[in-house]
């Protein structure tokens, strides 16, 4: 038979009862073609298979041999036998494997079209296979090891898979690939074009590589498990976001966030480190599980959603670093509540917009020469963290050594010298006792030496005071600070010398050095009133309750501007060669 043309409508099919030979054309207009167990022999000719051509492949055959072969990108050949070879060397319009039995190759599959696997077994070999179509695997078997799937086509492509994929490449001109099931990766996931989960579960068991990004929305789902450095996330701009996120990495096991990522449902951390880099985590549903978040001096965590979210706890590799975040915004309604599971150092700003932090005495406000971090206005009741906070102040150090106003901003259980000295003093005149960490902490010098807590020096002169109102108007040395505690609400007048780490700043009468004081206790939360403040003409000290600046235009108002000047006086230690007092009107301030 030297040509044969199939030109059937619908599901029509042709079906082959016999050997033929010495065909010189087979063309598959439309309809199938189905060879059975029977073979065809050409003599110098062409394959061709139109659009809705099929070309069905019975027995052990593989695709005919010719000269030449023309297949539509829709066109089809179905491997539809037992135990077959897929022939590699030509380029298929779509590919199908639609019976039992091994089907084996040996080189890479080029598809102009689709893929599809719904019965026997896929042998895919240690290739890449290129896919220019959808992908589609609804049943049968496929033996993965050192097999890519490449979809490098245009436009849409949908993948749909009931097994495991071992590489899976999206490298496409155009458009996106999208997932219309829910897959599973075991190994690399290379994306060089966009990739949507749509509303779906993407398992990832081993790493993420390509600068592409991952389309999620408020029905997709993530699990990112295996073992060791996954890789990095990224999420496309107007999508990034998930439902759920789920982490299993075991063996120091980690993933990092390239982008911005909100996750509307549960934030899964079995195992391993979530990565948040320079970006903002956004949870509005709930965190369970003993992983760790890893956070940065650029990182941010945005909490929204009701009702009790769960435990935060952070990577505590590098202090001041890994378990660092520049800003936590909690808005948190229905009786919101989140916790904190261990230390947590906050680099800039809190804002506690609705719900309740609780601390766990795990959170700590940094300051450096360059920032201090502050907890923006929550509810005028207060209420809104709950537990422990160490706050710190950074002081640098003059020319001059001299006084500082200070207030610690948390009341204290702990004594003044388990804060401000960093609980050590020096016991013995000219023998110094460093901070147990270097750079915190002062010397604090007063009556009765380190009897009373004091740092000991020659003449135990005092260096701490606070202020008696009316009758008295007058500064009084503290007397011990190891029964003494810090009050939020109280300002003390401290003789600044450096930190602890040099004997020298409190044995003479000059050098300084920077240094900052910390202290932890409960925070001053809410709004303020003030009583039994002097009048006459008289003066008060008011100490600021509040671990952030506080704005004097904003307190000169109502009855305030009534009763008081429009000015304030406040110490400043850059005046004169110990300090001294400026006054300045409120629309200074």
């Amino acid at each position: 038979i030297a040509q044969i043309t199939n030109s059937k409508t619908g599901s029509g099919t042709t079906n082959l009862n016999k050997n033929i030979s010495g065909v010189v054309d087979l063309t598959i207009e439309s309809g199938t073609f189905s060879t059975g167990i029977f073979t065809i022999t050409q003599d110098l000719g062409a394959l061709t298979i139109g659009e809705t051509g099929i070309l069905k492949i019975g027995g052990t055959n593989s695709v005919p041999t010719f000269n030449t072969y023309t297949i539509n990108a829709l066109g089809t050949v179905d491997y539809a036998g037992g135990i077959q070879t897929i022939n590699t060397s030509i380029t298929y319009g779509s590919i199908g494997i639609s019976a039992t039995g091994s089907k084996t190759l040996a080189g890479a599959i080029t598809a102009l079209g689709n893929f599809s696997l719904s019965a026997g077994t896929f042998e895919g070999g240690s290739f890449t296979h290129n896919i220019a179509g959808n992908f589609t695997i609804s049943g049968g078997t496929f033996t993965n090891t050192g097999t890519t799937i490449n979809l490098n086509g245009t436009g849409t492509q949908n993948i749909s898979a009931t097994v495991a994929l071992n590489n899976l490449t999206i490298n496409k001109a155009s458009g996106v690939a999208s997932l219309s099931s829910s897959i599973t990766v075991s190994n690399i996931l290379t994306l060089t074009s966009v990739l949507a989960i749509n509303s779906n579960t993407l398992t990832l068991s081993g790493t993420i590589a390509g600068a592409s990004t991952i389309t999620g929305s408020s029905s997709s789902n993530l699990d990112i498990s295996g073992v060791g450095v996954f890789g990095t996330l990224n999420f496309t701009s107007g999508a990034r976001l998930l439902n759920n996120l789920t982490i299993n990495r075991t063996s120091l096991g980690t993933a990092t966030m390239g982008t911005d990522l909100a996750i509307g449902g549960v934030l899964t951390q079995t195992a391993g480190t979530l990565i948040i880099a320079s970006n903002t985590l956004t949870l509005n549903g709930t965190a369970t599980g003993s992983g760790t978040l890893r956070g940065s001096l650029t990182s941010n965590i945005s909490v929204g959603g009701t009702g009790a979210l769960g435990t935060f706890n952070f990577d505590q590799t590098t202090d001041g670093t890994s378990n660092a975040l520049s800003n936590l915004t909690i808005n948190r309604t229905s009786s919101g509540t989140l916790s904190i599971g261990n230390k947590l150092v906050l680099i800039n700003v809190l804002t506690p917009t609705a719900g309740v932090l609780t601390t766990g005495g795990f959170l700590h406000l940094r300051s450096n020469a360059t920032n201090t971090a502050r907890i923006a206005p929550g509810s005028s009741l207060g209420g809104y963290i709950s537990g422990e906070v160490t706050v710190e102040r950074y002081l640098s150090a003059l020319v001059n050594r001299a006084y500082r106003l200070l207030a610690p901003t948390v009341t204290t259980i702990t004594n003044i010298k388990d804060n401000w000295q960093e609980g050590v003093n020096n016991t013995v005149v000219n023998t110094n006792v460093n901070s147990p960490l270097a750079g915190y902490g002062t010397h604090i010098t007063g009556v009765g030496g380190s009897t009373n807590g004091f740092d000991a020096t020659q003449n135990n002169g005092s260096s701490l005071f606070t202020y008696t109102t009316s009758p008295t108007d007058a500064w009084t040395a503290v007397t011990n600070t190891n029964i003494n505690t810090l009050n939020a609400n109280t300002g003390y007048l401290l003789f600044v010398r450096g930190n602890r780490d040099n004997i020298n700043t409190i044995n003479s009468t000059t050098g300084n050095s920077n240094t900052i004081l910390r202290a932890k206790g409960t925070l001053t939360m809410g709004n303020q009133t003030l009583s039994n403040l002097s009048s006459n003409g008289n003066v008060s000290l008011i100490a600021n309750p509040y671990a952030s600046p506080i704005s004097w235009n904003n307190i000169y108002t109502g009855t305030n501007a009534t009763n008081f000047e429009n000015y304030i006086t406040i110490f400043d230690p850059n005046v004169g060669s110990r300090g001294g007092y400026i006054t300045v009107n409120s629309s200074n301030i």
